[in-house]
Parts: C-alpha cells; structure tokens; sequence
C-alpha cells in the first residue's frame, strides 16, 4: 500500500460535541446488526423500536426517523444517548473510507476532535476504513 496521509496515526478524540449529528439533511443509516443492539439497549422490543425509530429512505435502507430538520433524534443537547451501540456510521467518524481519500478533505471537517486525545495508530485506522467501506457497499447493495 503507498504511504497515506495518516500512515504515522492521526490524533484524535471524541469532544461529544454533537457536531458530527446536527447536520442539516443528514441521515443516520442502519444495518440489521445495529437494530437489536440499540433495541436491546433502549430497554425496547425490536418491533417497537422498529415502529417509533426506523424508517427507510428512498432506496429502501434503513434510517433512523427524523424529528427534527437536521439534528440525529439520539442527540440530546451535545450528547448521544445510544453512544455505546451506536451504528457503525457514527463508530467510524471521521475515519470514513470517503474521507481518507483527500488529505485536505479530512483536515477541512469540522471536527474539533481532530488533533486532539491519543494518537490513533494507522492499522486502527485502516481497519475503521474498512469497516465504513464494507457498510457502505451494503448500503447500497452491492454486498
């Protein structure tokens, strides 16, 4: 593999400021491995959170329902209230396989977590890469 931007790491750590789930338009995209995690964690039968927290977008993928313009529906002031099942898109921000393309892309987040806490290793980072390209390739079916 040639040398990338984040071969010696990339420091960072969550500031749980909320930035990354208050954008206006943005979706939050399930996979059925997330449902009865976060299911199970909200104290809520599968069918219930199904009904009261899932939708599906056009293409036909899970999301979560909106209930407000832009901000996740899990976000409660700065803090997300399913952070320890969160789905696999919100686990791998800002080391998304579409972000680690584009050196100055990733730099340009506005993301205050980025620069700051522990420097996350390159193979941790790669394996996050991997994990949000094999998502993204179920999303939009080709896996």
């Amino acid at each position: 593999m040639s040398k990338c931007f984040f071969e010696n790491g990339i420091r960072f750590e969550c500031q749980k400021c909320g930035a990354c789930c208050d954008v206006e338009g943005g979706m939050v995209y399930l996979l059925e491995s997330d449902l009865q995690k976060i299911s199970s964690f909200l104290g809520i039968s599968l069918p219930l959170f199904m009904e009261e927290y899932v939708t599906e977008d056009e293409d036909k993928n899970l999301v979560i329902k909106d209930n407000h313009p832009s901000k996740c529906r899990f976000l409660d002031r700065k803090s997300c209230q399913i952070h320890l099942v969160r789905p696999v898109q919100c686990r791998t921000f800002p080391f998304w396989s579409t972000l680690l393309k584009d050196e100055n892309a990733f730099n340009s987040l506005a993301c205050p977590g980025i620069g700051r806490g522990k420097i996350i290793e390159a193979d941790k980072i790669r394996e996050m890469y991997v994990e949000h390209r094999n998502f993204l390739a179920r999303i939009c079916g080709f896996a």
